[in-house]
């Protein structure tokens, strides 16, 4: 920009030399060329006058001045000219070029370098950038931008090619002798990009250009295509383009005019596959689904078309073509006084970008006559992986005008326990990949019980799905599985099918099931070794374990990581020393009360809670709030499951507040009020002169002595000893007054001290000067 700016001074001062001394350089000119005309009379005037010599001298310096002016002109348009051309080629941001910069390049550099020179075009872009914009701000978001050009432009070559080409998407024309130094290239880019510390992917597409005669962006096409089949595999970081890859495009483009005449002769028809109540095996609920029914009667299964609808954009069209379809089956069944039970229908997360979303379910429902509390709205679980804040707040909105909202595919992806945390679900349904293996025994109980019991706990009904077996049913309903889909009970059926089945029904006849324990499955079920089965449970907050319970005692078998932390167990070795019989790591006193507790939680098969007191490693004495559920095991050998939290930080603050309680109503009546524990052997001032003081804890041993040393009068020395002795062997009936004498000032005072119990097991000492 500088040096624009300098050239541009220059061309005026040239311009102005030029333009006003164009008069000057005229007149010279013109006394040179007519000077020996200025004596001809022919120029002269009756009176002597040369006028019409001036006339000329004026016209010949006027046509200089134009001459100079268009010749500056011509020369300024020429720049401003380059300087558009330059900034419609350059992406302002990261001063890499943008996309027509870089076809420019790009085809320059292809067409004259040599024929032994390897290329390749890639398409790479940041994954969820909307979600990063969301979270962190638009500001970070151009940070991150010129992070990934800065990074991009550290490892290009001289005769690469880097663009811009909008938002989050860059391409780049990468040279190499041959592919491995091209590649190269790229794991060094994407490694760099990986250790920025900035939370983001890139995900790319390498398109090796085989044939130079064709178009730019032919090749950006390929490498784009590319790209997109990893967009939603984070660590897959390059995909390179292989000619499958773009029949799979041809293919799309054959079934656009398919779908559209489908969608309007209502060739896609809704299916239902019911849901079961695990217990009774009545029909609770449906899913509805869609098949498409060609006109020649051929029926194609989703997984035939979804993705393309998904890629395409019809997938808004379809969802809401589908839900409608769901309205007028309940508005019919309404009309015609038949059951209306609960249908759940599959949204693509395109509509929780759409603010007006829910509104349009809602509007939709109201149009029929229904209830959003008719409708669940489903949500893939992989859906929710980006764009946080849009995603939770469109969730929230749907519950907010009565939609249940369930989350599907559980399991599926590797964040199933944020989504818990950051998202307020009605229900989970449980990925069909966890009942996948079931027959063959193993870790696959066990993950299926983990995920069920954190369900229970988050109070959160799960269905299961994919069921195919009376061996899946029967486990299923043995640790708790509210509803059941699968081809076990019905594969997805037209509507009419459908109403049969709930004509069929006997509702309320059935032989209701009483579930049994957990021994069907053994404990290894429950507790096997398995990785994600470890990673469920020490993702949960706070101490987990299950224990074996005999009446009298509790042998842990399982912990999480969490447990040892809160405890102070090093490692799992030391921890095994305790393991046999928790109980006795108990205080005597809790004992029993945990024990009862236990007890009662077999009986009724309701959650209990407990608060109780037990040692650490170190010996120190913990208090914990603790949750107790029967999971199952024998009636010699029921296996209960306890999660715990340390109670301290609660202990502390409703002590602190109980201690201000008091404190506001007796610091106006005493001069200084203490706290102090004979348990903790501590002592702290609590308020003095009628201000609450935060004071620092000193040992009550040494308080005391120095009290009866140094502050009370020698006469009430001994008695005063004695009293603080009873009151240590807890000899002393609370709340206890006393009076004694202390000298201040060199006088002789009387003091009263007046001594009460708060819960904890501390205790309140206040003292005033009576006289």
């Amino acid at each position: 920009m500088e040096k624009d700016a300098k050239h541009i001074l220059v061309l005026r001062i040239i311009r102005f030399i030029l333009l006003n001394g164009g008069i000057v350089v005229g007149f010279a000119m013109c006394a040179w060329l007519f000077g020996d005309l200025v004596k001809s009379p022919m120029f002269a005037t009756h009176n002597g006058n040369y006028v019409g010599l001036i006339i000329v001298l004026i016209m010949c310096c006027f046509v200089i001045s134009l001459i100079v002016s268009l010749w500056s002109f011509i020369n300024e348009r020429k720049r401003v000219l380059v300087q558009l051309s330059r900034i419609n080629s350059v992406d302002l941001l990261t001063g890499l070029f943008n996309s027509r910069g870089f076809e420019a390049e790009a085809k320059k550099v292809i067409s004259t370098s040599p024929e032994t020179r390897r290329q390749a075009i890639v398409a790479f872009e940041v994954v969820s950038f909307r979600g990063y914009n969301e979270i962190y701000g638009f500001e970070a978001g151009d940070t991150l931008i010129k992070t990934i050009a800065f990074i991009a432009k550290k490892h290009a070559k001289i005769d690469d090619v880097l663009a811009r080409a909008y938002s989050h998407h860059f391409i780049w024309l990468v040279n190499g002798e041959d592919d491995e130094e091209i590649f190269n290239s790229l794991k060094d880019t994407l490694k760099e990009a990986r250790t920025t510390g900035l939370p983001f992917y890139l995900c790319g597409g390498l398109f090796l250009i085989d044939d130079r005669k064709l178009s730019i962006s032919d090749m950006i096409d390929r490498a784009t295509v590319a790209r997109d089949t990893i967009k939603k595999n984070y660590g897959a970081g390059l995909a390179v383009f292989d000619s499958s890859m773009m029949e799979g495009q041809l293919t799309d483009l054959k079934l656009v005019g398919n779908i559209a005449q489908g969608l309007q002769n209502c060739e896609f028809i809704d299916y239902y596959q019911p849901k079961y109540n695990t217990d009774t095996e009545e029909i609770v609920g449906a899913e509805v689904l869609v098949r498409w029914k060609k006109p020649d009667g051929e029926i194609i299964a989703p997984n035939q078309f979804i993705g393309f609808f998904e890629r395409s954009g019809y997938i808004r069209k379809l969802d809401f073509y589908l839900f409608e379809k769901a309205c007028a089956f309940l508005s019919e069944a309404k009309q015609n006084k038949r059951r209306m039970l609960p249908i759940s229908v599959n949204f693509s997360r395109i509509h929780l970008q759409e603010e007006s979303f829910p509104k349009k379910l809602f509007d939709l429902t109201q149009k029929y006559g229904l209830s959003p509390e008719n409708f669940e709205i489903e949500l893939t679980e992989s859906f929710l992986d980006s764009d946080t804040k849009v995603t939770k707040k469109a969730v929230k909105k749907l519950q907010d005008y009565g939609f249940s909202v369930a989350i599907d595919d559980f399991g599926s992806g590797y964040s199933a326990l944020n989504m818990l945390k950051d998202f307020d679900f009605d229900t989970l349904k449980i990925d069909t990949k966890f009942l996948e293996g079931f027959e063959h025994g193993g870790k696959v109980g066990t993950v299926v019980t983990s995920v069920m019991r954190m369900a229970k706990w988050l109070g959160i009904p799960v269905v299961a799905e994919g069921v195919e077996t009376r061996e899946q049913v029967d486990f299923l309903r043995t640790i708790g599985c509210e509803m059941i889909q699968g081809y076990y009970f019905s594969r997805p059926v037209p509507r009419d099918e459908f109403e049969a089945l709930l004509e069929k029904e006997k509702s309320g006849k059935q032989k209701k099931y009483t579930p049994h324990a957990l021994n069907i499955v053994g404990i290894d079920a429950v507790l096997g070794a398995d990785s994600l089965v470890t990673s469920i449970l020490d993702g949960i907050l706070g101490g987990f374990g299950i224990y074996e319970f005999s009446g009298t005692s509790l042998e842990a078998i399982r912990v999480n990581h969490t447990y040892y932390d809160i405890l102070g167990y090093p490692d799992a070795a030391a921890f095994s020393k305790h393991s046999l019989d928790i109980v006795k790591q108990v205080y005597v006193s809790d004992a029993k009360k945990l024990l009862n507790a236990c007890q009662t939680a077999v009986n009724t098969g309701n959650v209990q809670k407990v608060s109780a007191r037990r040692y650490k490693y170190d010996g120190t004495l913990g208090q914990f709030d603790c949750l107790l559920k029967h999971i199952g095991g024998s009636a010699e050998s029921a296996l209960i499951c306890i999660t715990f939290v340390d109670a301290a930080e609660r202990l502390s603050a409703e002590r602190e507040a109980e201690l201000s309680k008091y404190c506001d109503a007796l610091h106006g009546i005493f001069d200084e009020i203490f706290e102090f524990s004979y348990e903790k052997d501590t002592m702290r001032l609590l308020s003095r002169e009628r201000k609450k003081i935060k004071n620092k804890v000193r040992n009550l041993e040494t308080a005391e002595k120095n009290w009866l040393e140094n502050i009370v009068h020698p006469d009430d020395r001994e008695r005063l000893e004695k009293l603080v002795v009873m009151a240590r062997a807890n000899k002393i009936e609370l709340p206890f007054t006393t009076e004694y004498r202390t000298v201040k000032d060199g006088q002789l005072r009387l003091n009263s001290a007046y001594m009460v119990s708060i819960t904890g097991g501390s205790y309140l000492l206040c003292t005033r000067e009576i006289t």
